[in-house]
């Protein structure tokens, strides 16, 4: 379908349709690291704006070559927000479509950033127009930039990220009822001082005189890490293979939402999907992740307080929950592609 530039090669679709991805480099050394960590705080929105002539001028070259009618931008980084209004220019009768796995101009890290919030503003102001769509990740987003740009209303749509049918088949095929005294608890995922701070949790499995064990999977920062405990286990991040057999042998899962901010964790779909427990945490109660935690039966809510985390912990162990549902159909990666492709059928052929 879509293709895919890698550094600045381009590979044209076969239907006519191009794809502008940017891909991380696996390798840095210290100097590249610190140089880029000096830059970034001159460089708005990221540093890919150093290169944005270079995918442009692969992107055209690619178009004079193929028969290609929609370009498909994946923005994030941010800065593929300016190759819009050029390419646009150039060759006017292209479809371009933006891909904005996060908000702009008021995710999360542009909170408490006046300069930022201004720039990014901005940017969206100029660039946004020369889209044909744009695609977000939930309602709320869309009816944000509804309401921020009501001229260009219509081109906002929704296309959630997507439940792996065959890693929620596969861990509820795999579980097994434990065995073991102690209730095993899982979170996979990331943790931040603001906005996903998890100290509450510690403490309530810690201090709190439950029969309960909390397993953690993600990159975290060693200052947002567990202390060595023996209710609490800290792991590196795995592969999804492997957490496929971490999770089916886990009792309950938890689910950890943003304080702030207008973001669905990602994995909140695939969580609700798997049929075990689910303590959902949360302080937010404007947060858009609310909105499919509804659809679920079975879970159990806590504020994200020692008391609340600790109450709902015992109500897990104590069975004190309704049966545990989710109908994730409308959610799969193939309705996902199926809303990407009518959206791409609805801007002509």
């Amino acid at each position: 379908m879509a293709v895919s530039i890698l550094s600045h090669d381009v590979i044209a679709s076969e239907k006519g349709i191009l794809s502008l991805v940017v891909f991380p480099k696996l390798f840095h050394n210290g100097l590249t690291l610190l140089v880029k960590r000096v830059a970034r705080r001159f460089m708005f929105p990221d540093l890919r704006l150093l290169e944005l002539n270079k995918y442009m001028k692969a992107a055209c070259l690619t178009m004079s070559q193929e028969n290609i009618s929609k370009v498909v931008f994946g923005m994030t980084p941010f800065s593929f927000l300016l190759i819009a209004p050029k390419l646009k220019r150039k060759i006017g009768d292209t479809k371009i479509f933006g891909d904005m796995s996060d908000p702009f101009s008021f995710s999360i890290s542009m909170r408490g950033s006046f300069v930022r919030r201004f720039l990014a503003h901005y940017i969206e102001r100029k660039c946004l127009p020369y889209f044909d769509a744009v695609v977000v990740l939930n309602p709320k987003i869309k009816e944000k930039y509804c309401k921020r740009y009501p001229a260009i209303a219509d081109k906002f749509q929704v296309i959630e990220q997507g439940v792996d049918e065959d890693f929620v088949r596969e861990v509820n095929n795999l579980s097994t009822q434990g065995t073991s005294d102690s209730v095993r608890f899982l979170y996979a995922g990331g943790f931040y001082k603001v906005g996903r701070n998890p100290q509450n949790l510690y403490s309530a499995f810690e201090h709190c005189n439950i029969a309960a064990t909390l397993d953690i999977y993600g990159n975290l920062r060693s200052s947002i890490r567990p202390k060595k405990s023996e209710r609490i286990k800290y792991h590196k991040a795995v592969s999804k293979q492997e957490l496929i057999t971490i999770s089916a042998k886990a009792d309950a899962l938890i689910l950890f939402d943003n304080d702030f901010g207008y973001q669905v964790p990602g994995k909140t779909l695939e969580t609700l999907a798997i049929n075990k427990p689910v303590l959902f945490i949360y302080n937010n109660d404007d947060s858009p992740t609310l909105d499919y935690v509804k659809e679920a039966s079975g879970i159990v809510w806590a504020k994200n307080t020692v008391e609340d985390i600790s109450h709902g912990i015992k109500r897990i162990i104590a069975g004190d929950f309704a049966g545990r549902s989710f109908d994730y159909s409308r959610y799969t990666w193939d309705k996902m592609r199926d809303k990407c492709d009518e959206l791409l059928r609805s801007q002509g052929e």
